[in-house]
């Protein structure tokens, strides 16, 4: 019978191009025919590798943009800022003086916040998270419900866990990227595999 070839070139081929020729190959026999015809260990070697490379290859991989991170961070920022001014309005202009109290409470509330606007992406969400909570105990409670502000905790919370949740989805994608196995030495690891098995079958047959 001919040999099987093997030296051919596969450096040249896309990834995708490399999996379907990998994939082809894999349909080429089974466990009990290599097992017959005394080359089951390369069989098995070969077998692994090649599923190891299609388990990696990932054609179309979602990648969240920088762009809608920072449009959810803009959005917090201006929840934030919207409260801060509600507050502040109330603390500055109000003629009711227990109204203003209670503006007065919550502005400085607010401002002990700082500059969440100018803030890293997670010292903001810590900084806001902490806010929420705040906002949720006395005396800011009844100091919300004076001055008809009592969605504000909910409406920061909302905007700040819509952002925590993109940002965590776009750093466990960089991450996984990150650790992924390059393409280029698995497709190695299956080429060597498969002129193993080439070479013990060329030398038995």
């Amino acid at each position: 019978m001919d040999e099987i070839q093997y030296d051919f070139a596969r450096s040249k081929a896309r990834n995708a191009e490399h999996v379907q020729l990998t994939t082809d190959l894999l349909s080429i026999t089974t466990d009990e025919q290599a097992e017959q015809y005394i080359f089951l260990p390369q069989w098995k070697l070969y077998n692994a590798a090649a599923n190891n490379e299609i388990g990696n290859f990932k054609p179309a991989i979602r990648y969240l943009q920088t762009e809608d991170i920072a449009a959810s961070d803009a959005w917090r920022d201006k929840v934030f800022i919207f409260y801060k001014r509600w507050a502040g309005m109330f603390a500055d202009y109000d003629i009711d003086a227990e109204r203003k109290k209670a503006g007065r409470a919550l502005y400085l509330l607010f401002q002990d916040a700082g500059k969440v606007p100018s803030r890293g992406y997670a010292a903001a969400t810590a900084i806001l998270t902490d806010l929420v909570t705040s906002l949720g105990e006395e005396p800011y409670a009844s100091a919300l419900a004076a001055i008809g502000m009592q969605e504000a905790p909910a409406k920061i919370q909302k905007a700040n866990e819509e952002f925590h949740k993109i940002y965590t989805e776009r750093t466990m994608e960089e991450h996984d990227r990150s650790n992924a196995m390059d393409m280029k030495v698995i497709r190695n690891t299956t080429d060597e595999a498969f002129n193993t098995l080439a070479k013990t079958i060329n030398m038995f047959y």
